[in-house]
């Protein structure tokens, strides 16, 4: 079976607060994963990932019925596939490192200014 790969980095990861019984029952599995060449900003109740010269630490998910979780991913995190201009967040394929190798997956960048607190170690974490 063909898995839709999404590196998720805040409140999307296990536990996290906007997480639902849809996305977690449509995940087959995650790992531990990081993406170079980004910096995390905390932005209040939601962390920010830019271009940058870091390093961020999230998680790889992989997940079946692909089309309906980037549907409702893409809701969560304003993204609008016609209007990149109006969007929060833009998903695109990035190289995501795992302890199984580079893979690309989905991942959602900030289309803002960076906002709140450079995050210098990379990591958002779930229950701050």
């Amino acid at each position: 079976m063909k898995y839709t790969k999404i590196f998720l980095y805040g409140t999307l990861k296990v536990g996290g607060v906007l997480t639902s019984t849809f996305i977690d029952e449509n995940r087959e599995c995650y790992e531990r994963a990081s993406v170079k060449g980004y910096d995390l900003y905390d932005a209040g109740y939601f962390p920010a990932m830019v271009d940058g010269n870091g390093v961020v630490k999230g998680e790889l998910h992989y997940y079946k019925n692909g089309e309906d979780i980037l549907k409702i991913l893409d809701a969560i995190e304003g993204y609008d596939k016609q209007d990149h201009a109006r969007s929060l967040y833009i998903r695109k394929k990035i190289e995501v490192l795992t302890d199984n190798g580079r893979q690309m997956a989905y991942a959602y960048i900030f289309n803002r200014k960076p906002v709140g607190k450079k995050i210098e170690k990379g990591e958002w974490y779930v229950n701050k």
